[in-house]
């Protein structure tokens, strides 16, 4: 990434669903020609015209995405020790779930990610010693529980801030060879806590929202 270019913006459009389609709806939003721009009609003789990065149209596949949307460059950065974040925003329903973890037979941006770091990692072996670890935490109900360790035998954990950011002091660090390394640890997160059953009552009714956060460290 260009050290004076901290920001990169990039837009992709999905495509019209089945359902948009079959009532005969058009999208109205349109990737320019040059792919750095984004052009929005908002009647039949206005239009709105934003520049960006990077524009992709409906039919971009993930591997393309993925590919030229600047995350290759955001890793780069992030090896090299500087700080790096890519997230996706937008509407419900606009697409941020498909293109940041996508279905498991065309995986999003964040299983490719994983995948090019252990790449860039193995690359530069004959110079490097390279070690990755990983940590699933999963926050439920306001507590924190570690998704690696048996529930009966886990700890009370919190968040502290510390000089190098924040962090959770006990949570299980692993190290972790390749992707097939990460989906076996997902593999063991998913049936690590289970949450006591939820009983509901007439007139009651509670709402439980509950974040899974897997941490990949180098």
């Amino acid at each position: 990434m260009d050290e004076e270019e901290n920001i990169r913006v990039a837009v992709r459009i999905r495509p019209l669903q089945q359902g948009e389609a079959s009532r005969g709806e058009t999208s109205c939003v349109t990737a320019g020609a040059d792919g750095r721009e984004v052009q929005v009609r908002m009647g039949p003789l206005d239009a709105h015209i934003y520049r960006c990065n990077r524009c992709f149209p409906p039919e971009t596949t993930q591997q393309i995405f993925f590919d030229d949307c600047g995350l290759k460059d955001l890793l780069d950065s992030a090896i090299g020790g500087y700080r790096a974040c890519a997230f996706a925003f937008g509407q419900t329903g606009s697409g941020k779930t498909w293109t940041m973890s996508g279905p498991p037979e065309d995986r999003g941006v964040n299983t490719r990610a994983l995948d090019e770091l252990f790449i860039k990692t193995a690359q530069r072996a004959a110079e490097f010693v390279d070690t990755i670890t990983l940590s699933i935490l999963e926050v439920y109900n306001e507590d924190i529980h570690d998704l690696l360790v048996d529930s009966k035998h886990a700890e009370k954990l919190e968040i502290r801030q510390a000089e190098n950011g924040i962090h959770v002091p006990g949570l299980t660090l692993v190290a972790v060879q390749n992707l097939g390394n990460v989906f076996e640890y997902l593999q063991i997160g998913n049936y690590t806590y289970q949450p006591e059953p939820i009983h509901t009552y007439v007139y009651t009714i509670v709402f439980f929202k509950s974040f899974t956060v897997l941490t990949v460290g180098l």
